[in-house]
């Protein structure tokens, strides 16, 4: 819940980043892992590209377009 896109501030027509919260939270000490999917599942980004236990900050990759983002999916696991 809570989701929340990051602009980039040079163009804003991009997205740099997200956060959420999660619950249950993933537990603190890294053995917890959060994925993303920008467009429905098709692809994933990297594993190492969110962290954070109840919210949860995802980097998005260079040049990903506000327009191109479809369907936001989230995977958790503790």
């Amino acid at each position: 819940s809570n989701v929340r896109y990051t602009l980039d501030t040079n163009n804003p027509s991009n997205v740099t980043g997200l956060s959420f919260t999660i619950n249950p939270a993933l537990p603190s000490g890294g053995t917890g892992t959060v994925r993303i999917s920008l467009n429905g599942g098709s692809t994933w980004l990297a594993s190492n590209a969110c962290s954070g236990t109840t919210t949860v900050s995802c980097s998005i990759p260079s040049g990903t377009t506000v327009t191109s983002l479809a369907t936001l999916r989230v995977v958790a696991a503790q």
